[in-house]
């Protein structure tokens, strides 16, 4: 029986009984992994997309453009270094965001996913609302940001 209960806990040599392991099914986990690695790289890319077209086009450097470039830098951080930290914490041990066992736990897991689907949502808004953010993806894409002279593009 002992050994039963040293198998469930995440770190026994620790004897710490408070912490047991999740038991995922392993077709489970690789579609939990692959979602949540999807949308962090999808948080990266994005936000990259944002920060390039910002950064490398002198008409979109207004003072409103330096404000949604801090936060795509923020976020393109988030994507890259908080989104695969948490993959790893939610499927290998055994703090996890879907675990709600305490009411506190619940919440600040709400807080926690609404920090992450807002800096995945954030580019996905540009895209659909701000046509320079299309025109800049466009030139990105074509690889025409290389030529010389593309930073002063009539982007707007």
């Amino acid at each position: 029986m002992a050994t039963q209960e040293e198998a469930e806990l995440c770190f026994p040599q620790l004897l710490n009984s408070s912490c047991r392991k999740l038991t995922l099914h392993w077709s489970k986990a690789v579609l939990l992994n692959t979602v949540l690695s999807f949308i962090s790289l999808s948080t990266v890319v994005l936000n990259l997309l944002i920060i390039i077209s910002i950064s490398h086009f002198r008409k979109l450097h207004t003072t409103t453009n330096f404000l949604l470039l801090s936060l795509a830098v923020s976020d393109f951080l988030v994507g890259l270094l908080l989104m695969p930290g948490e993959i790893f914490r939610s499927t290998a041990c055994c703090y996890s965001l879907v675990e709600i066992n305490v009411t506190s736990t619940a919440y600040a897991s709400f807080l926690i996913f609404l920090f992450y689907f807002n800096s995945c949502l954030n580019p996905v808004i540009y895209a659909l609302f701000y046509p320079w953010f299309r025109k800049a993806i466009k030139l990105i894409f074509t690889l025409q940001i290389l030529q010389p002279g593309s930073c002063d593009a009539n982007i707007l």
